[in-house]
């Protein structure tokens, strides 16, 4: 079976998403994937954001904006996909991978494959901390919106 993320409401700010996080507590050493089917859009807020955050959503903050394809870590400011923008549409399967264990860098990778397409590096910078905890999350814009936890790519 598989779990849904449906939000309800609008936020009154409407540069506000609001996170769901899952229950994956991902640490330093693992290899994690998993895939989400972005079922529905809402034509209003299309922004829907993907990613991770650490424990209690503080830093080590990463996502991915299914607008553009933008990133944004931490406070930093949204920096575009450096193979141009791509929007992502409802129905796409966005294969989710975060590579913890450093083999080849001294921190971590997160990485993204949107339906069959190759995967792409979105961050290699997530801190590599012994004692830090870090959960997958997504926030969605519009009402109605739905995304699907699917079985890992």
């Amino acid at each position: 079976s598989s779990e849904v993320v449906i939000k309800t409401c609008d936020c009154l700010q409407p540069d506000v998403v609001v996170p769901v996080a899952g229950t994956l507590q991902m640490t330093r050493g693992g290899l994690y994937h998993w895939t989400l089917q972005l079922e529905r859009l809402a034509p209003h807020r299309p922004q829907i954001h993907l990613g991770i955050h650490g424990a209690g959503h503080q830093a080590p903050l990463r996502v991915l904006s299914s607008t553009r394809c933008s990133r944004a870590k931490d406070n930093d400011a949204w920096m575009p996909r450096p193979a141009g923008d791509r929007a992502l549409e409802e129905g796409d399967y966005v294969h989710v991978e975060v590579d913890l264990r450093g083999l080849h860098l001294p921190f971590g990778t997160l990485s993204v494959a949107i339906n069959a397409e190759p995967a792409e590096v979105i961050f290699d910078d997530i801190p590599l901390r012994r004692d830090s905890v870090n959960i997958p999350v997504v926030a969605l814009g519009g009402d109605q919106a739905r995304v699907r936890l699917c079985p890992a790519h």
